[in-house]
């Protein structure tokens, strides 16, 4: 299951322009996936990535997904200038990939092959 990243999360985050250690480090692998939505390329990620939760797909043992929709929040505007203006990505899906804490590699829209190859990598 795709969990919500809360909005305790987003407010450390906007603070600090980064996402917490405690939550970076919650899991081996971490992906953040932060989009708006009506994003048609969420929704279909977002199906794909379910299958694969649902199939117990191996490559997603030990990795946690979260996501942030962040049109439908009050922090809106602050989070758009966090993702836009210090992270300098206006696109979205909006993907950040973690591995121990650390960012790997971020990516806005990724077909499900690349998504499983990231974390395999």
């Amino acid at each position: 299951m795709i969990e919500d990243i809360n909005i305790e999360e987003i407010k450390k985050a906007i603070e600090h322009r980064e996402f917490d250690q405690v939550l970076l480090q919650s899991h081996k692998q971490l992906v953040l996936i932060l989009t708006q939505s009506w994003c048609s390329q969420w929704h279909y990620m977002e199906q794909w990535i379910n299958e694969l939760l649902k199939e117990d797909e191996p490559d997603l043992k030990n990795v946690k997904i979260m996501k942030y929709v962040y049109d439908q929040s009050p922090l809106f505007s602050d989070f758009l200038d966090l993702k836009e203006d210090q992270w300098n990505n206006r696109a979205i899906p909006y993907l950040r990939f973690y591995r121990n804490g650390k960012i790997i590699t971020e990516c806005n829209y990724i077909p499900k092959d690349r998504f499983l190859e990231i974390l395999n990598s």
